[in-house]
């Protein structure tokens, strides 16, 4: 057995460009650090640009505050519900905040989940730009605080509003926000004294209510589960699908009657791929430049269940007898996700 995980670090070490990769297992002794936070704070051992990778565990995760350049991921979420994502299923979970502050510039959070049972935000930037969340499940939301320049949301699923916006004194602009599942409303009031707006909203599906004001409106999906109420302010606004045609069928604009025409027959499918289009869906190549509209085109498709972009293993076939001589044959699969 050891033999295999070792191979198992061989394998996502050499995968990672992203500096040096520490291991953060909090119910294993023998991971480099069994806090996240104490991996953060570890200035000797690890370097600005390093990886920290949070294993799956039983145990919650604390919470986290990062002022340095780090790339902390974690193994996806929900994995027993897709094929594939990994011989152990475990994932992540953080109890309270992430929160990322000066210093943080650059940094990448990705493959998590947060404890719902919380009244805090999941995700806190506190006045530091260019914070890339990504491929993580949202029970709570984002809350960007102060002066936000610049920021990164792709390939998440948000199972409430994605962006706390209850402090109207807070702006932000030049947000990315792109090849998400928002499972709740996407509603963010704005103003010229406090304005608060996306460079692009892009091949993301909605199902509550969407309000907003981007630069770019581009191949995304509306099925309104939830709720039925409009309002996108964009300089463009295109190859988008909106049930019953909400935006119009200007600017290759599409709409539809049922979710049958665009995802086929979702029964059985896991809780995200029932949203990629059914193969003869009509609407397959329509938007911009070909590709499918929805999280799962685009030139950063959604990944299910967030799995991190590493080869995974995902089946372990060790039958057989061996011994000190010959050793034991085992069968990997392995898989890459990008």
């Amino acid at each position: 057995m050891k033999q295999i995980v070792l191979l198992k670090v061989l394998l996502l070490t050499a995968s990672i460009s992203f500096g040096t990769v520490h291991r953060v297992n909090n119910s294993d002794e023998s991971a480099d650090f069994q806090s996240i936070q104490v991996a953060i704070d570890d200035n000797i051992s690890v370097n600005d640009g390093d990886t920290i990778f949070v294993e799956g565990s039983a145990i919650l995760y604390d919470g986290f505050t990062c002022d340095r350049l780090l790339y902390i991921i974690g193994p996806g979420f929900r994995l027993a519900e897709n094929p594939r994502t990994g011989v152990n299923t475990l994932y992540a979970v953080i109890n309270n905040s992430a929160e990322f502050t000066t210093g943080a510039r650059g940094s990448v959070f990705s493959g998590f989940v947060f404890d719902d049972d919380q009244s805090s935000d999941a995700v806190l930037i506190n006045g530091v730009d260019n914070i890339t969340i990504m491929r993580c499940f949202h029970t709570r939301s984002i809350d960007m605080n102060s002066t936000i320049n610049g920021a990164i949301i792709v390939q998440n699923y948000f199972d409430r509003d994605p962006i706390d916006t209850d402090q109207s004194s807070d702006l932000f602009q030049a947000i990315v926000f792109e090849n998400n599942i928002v499972a709740s409303d996407l509603d963010i009031s704005t103003s010229t004294s406090s304005p608060k707006t996306f460079a692009s909203v892009k091949n993301n599906l909605f199902l509550g209510d969407i309000a907003i004001t981007a630069g770019i409106f581009r191949n995304n999906i509306w099925f309104p589960i939830n709720q039925s109420n409009v309002s996108v302010v964009a300089g463009t606004k295109e190859h988008n699908l909106f049930f019953n045609a909400v935006l119009g069928t200007e600017n290759n604009n599409q709409g539809f009657s049922s979710g049958t025409e665009v995802f086929g027959d979702r029964t059985g499918r896991s809780f995200d791929q029932q949203w990629e289009l059914a193969d003869d869906s009509a609407f397959k190549g329509s938007g911009r430049d070909g590709t499918d509209p929805g999280p799962f085109g685009g030139s950063s498709p959604y990944i299910l269940s967030g799995v991190p972009p590493l080869p995974i293993i995902y089946e372990i076939d060790a039958s057989g007898f061996g011994n000190q001589d010959t050793g034991l044959p085992v069968t990997i699969k392995v898989r890459s996700s990008n």
